[in-house]
């Protein structure tokens, strides 16, 4: 059913290179997203006719920004983003995208799906003036999304650029009609919340376009004071709870798409504090997608409500990923980014509804309206594209996450009913969609974003069929989960549909995920809970995923021994490799009848041998000898065992190493033409590590990719 192009595509034409960034105060810079990251090179490759281009988006919490917001980049190419922290604030994580941060540059891995980076900043402990004012903490408010949204939008245009959207246009998208952005949050909440806003007309900066926003450099900060310094004049930005700066296509740069989930201080001296988006890429008359048109404008102020983006992974029919944190290491699904419709915060063209996800946590349903789900049985479900009574979602807990995340299983009911969801069912030739999301399981408590599932129909084809309907069950083997459609209740917007909701026999205490740090113990006890009505036995206990070989299960105690109903085992579990690592904890429990999982994290423990320009090093013969097409744990281990020209001290060679003797050596050993592994991994990115690509590029990729390796030793 997904067979539209993805929604950020705009991007490609408006932005040369961009920078994407994540925070405690979540920016948005709304394009794709995956569990991919690639870095850019330092110098450009020879260019050849791309295959296609990828969005890399960014998110970006309290206390900083990044730069650029977006970027379209072409697929096995890499790009870099600029960080930048308020005063009292420093970089507390970034992720995403493979990429790796050196300063306060963020490099992406090769570019081979859309994807998204997220940044969050921490305050240092405040003056007691800073304190007193409490506003800034990165948290969203709840109260803040209800009742009157006052908006201010500011149209900015740069020297020499022609505004290409004017004021009462602008006013119609936001506020005067029955398809602006007013009449969607009211549909959304349920007449919870609408907007008040105000448009100020064209405000003309005093530099070009390229001046912020070129291939070299993407200045978003700069342009975000110059904007409010220029508008603070002309409007009480203290009366505005949010704050949109709206612009046209520049053929000379554009800021892109991108907003902050939770209240930050922008411009000069904080001239202005509280949600905040940018729409600046996209005129009215000649672009078919872009930052205005309504349902991006909905994605990006959807955002300042504090939603995440939902991701859709399309797997083989009945076939769900075995591990939720790891989903495509086996290759069984395969993440596709920003193609999830129905829901305006993922693909957004067709501007349907927000998901009933967002709309609960934004408080614009009623308490009744939410089943948090805690026993098997039969659930009625109310369709969730028109306002009515009934339950519009369900929420099936699967455990705890990181940070004390709470992870859920959640189905809605849509339909091709009322003035916003009718268009997407007809794009899409459905009725009805049952739909099931999962909390992403990456991170913690600051990554909001969901993910969705699809069942391809065909090897290579992106149409998929739901995994939810009637004759179609969703079975989570692997989380001994599962729904199933009993019946459908045809009449119009009062359309229910009866779910039935079988929980696991078990769950897995304190967290269903576990992160070996390197300040952490490296073994970590996991509880088996029996929360069935009958007793069981665990069979067998197998670590499986990625790296099954890095953990180990220190006790075998629950083995054979039956667990009473609310009876508890526990299980021991070491980390028994340095390098980054990921696997799960397969549990078999009455020979195979119920199967489980717990996620395991470890951080690389390795301390990195100190890059030295002059120590003098000895290089395995590239002309002659060299391990080829293996991925990066067996590159590491091919120099670990190999035994060469009487030595047998070899190893995997820095990236430092490699691009010093191959690419900025003015007479390097060996002309390298192939891709070359290195020991070196981004900090915080347990799935990539460095490579070169021949004599000029070098990028972070996945691990599992098959590149080559040439070995080293220290002389």
């Amino acid at each position: 059913m997904k067979n539209s192009a993805p929604y950020c595509n705009w991007i490609q034409r408006l932005l040369p290179k961009m920078i994407v960034t994540t925070s405690a105060l979540t920016l948005f810079a709304c394009g794709g997203g995956s569990d991919s990251d690639t870095s850019i090179p330092t110098t450009p490759e020879e260019s050849s006719p791309p295959v296609s281009t990828f969005l890399i988006s960014t998110t970006v919490g309290a206390g900083g920004s990044i730069s650029p917001t977006s970027a379209s980049v072409t697929e096995g190419e890499t790009a870099t983003f600029t960080l930048a922290m308020e005063e009292g604030y420093e970089i507390e994580s970034i992720s995403g995208c493979n990429g790796s941060l050196t300063n306060l540059t963020y490099t992406i891995g090769e570019a081979s799906t859309d994807c998204e980076i997220s940044v969050t900043f921490l305050l240092t402990p405040p003056d007691e003036e800073t304190e007193e004012e409490g506003e800034d903490s990165g948290e969203t408010n709840l109260e803040d999304n209800l009742g009157e949204q006052k908006t201010l939008v500011a149209l900015i245009g740069f020297k020499n650029q022609e505004n290409k959207i004017t004021r009462q246009q602008a006013h119609d998208l936001i506020q005067n009609n029955p398809n602006s952005l007013n009449t969607f949050i009211k549909e959304n909440s349920n007449n919870k919340a609408w907007l008040e806003s105000d448009v100020l007309d064209w405000v003309e900066l005093d530099k070009e376009a390229d001046e912020y926003f070129s291939a070299d450099n993407y200045d978003n900060e700069k342009y975000h004071d110059d904007a409010i310094a220029a508008i603070s004049n002309l409007a009480d930005l203290a009366s505005y709870d949010r704050l949109i700066l709206m612009g046209s296509r520049s053929e000379r740069g554009n800021p892109g798409c991108y907003a902050y989930q939770t209240k930050r201080y922008v411009g000069p001296d904080n001239h202005y504090f509280g949600y905040f988006a940018v729409m600046g890429g996209g005129g009215l008359d000649d672009d078919v997608v872009g930052c205005l048109t309504p349902g991006r404008i909905a994605h990006e102020y959807g955002h300042t409500f504090g939603f995440g983006h939902i991701f859709e992974t399309d797997c083989a029919i009945g076939d769900l990923p075995q591990s939720l944190i790891d989903r495509h290491f086996d290759n069984s699904c395969q993440n596709k980014g920003y193609w999830e419709t129905y829901d305006t915060m993922s693909f957004d063209v067709n501007y349907p509804l927000y998901s009933t996800i967002w709309r609960s946590e934004a408080g614009w349903l009623e308490d009744d309206q939410v089943t948090v789900v805690s026993e098997s049985g039969l659930y009625t479900l109310t369709q969730a594209s028109l306002s009515s009574s009934g339950t519009k979602l369900l929420k099936i807990p699967i455990g705890q996450g990181l940070e004390g995340k709470q992870l859920y299983y959640y189905v809605e009911y849509r339909k091709k009913l009322g003035g916003f969801d009718e268009e997407e069912f007809i794009a899409k030739s459905q009725e009805y969609e049952v739909l099931v999301r999962h909390t992403d399981f990456n991170g913690g408590i600051e990554n909001k974003d969901k993910i969705t599932y699809g069942y391809e129909t065909a090897e290579g084809i992106r149409e998929a069929i739901t995994p939810l309907d009637v004759g179609q069950d969703f079975v989570d083997t692997y989380r001994n989960l599962s729904f199933r459609v009993e019946r459908l209740y045809e009449d119009q917007e009062m359309s229910v549909a009866d779910i039935r909701v079988s929980l696991p026999a078990l769950t897995i205490l304190p967290s269903y995920v576990y992160r070996f740090s390197a300040n952490d113990d490296q073994e970590q006890t996991v509880t088996l809970k029996n929360t069935s009505d009958d007793s069981w036995v665990v069979s067998s206990l197998t670590m499986k995923g990625r790296h099954p070989n890095a953990f180990a299960v220190s006790n075998e105690n629950c083995i054979d021994q039956p667990i009473m109903p609310q009876g508890k085992c526990e299980i021991n579990v070491s980390r028994v490799r340095d390098t980054a690592s990921l696997g799960f904890l397969a549990i078999s429990i009455n020979d195979g009848d119920i199967l489980h999982a717990a996620e395991l994290m470890g951080e690389s423990l390795l301390i990195e041998t100190e890059f030295d320009p002059n120590a003098p090093l000895e290089w395995q013969d590239y002309t002659s000898q060299y391990a080829k097409d293996i991925n990066w744990e067996d590159a590491v281990a091919y120099c670990h065992d190999l035994s060469f020209n009487s030595h047998d001290d070899w190893r995997l060679p820095l990236i430092e190493e490699l691009r010093a003797a191959f690419q900025q050596s003015s007479t390097p050993l060996y002309n390298i033409t192939t891709q070359l592994w290195s020991i070196s991994e981004p900090a915080g990115n347990l799935y990539n590590a460095y490579y070169i690509d021949g004599s000029e590029a070098w990028y972070n990729g996945d691990k599992l990719q098959k590149y080559n390796a040439l070995c080293v030793r220290s002389q």
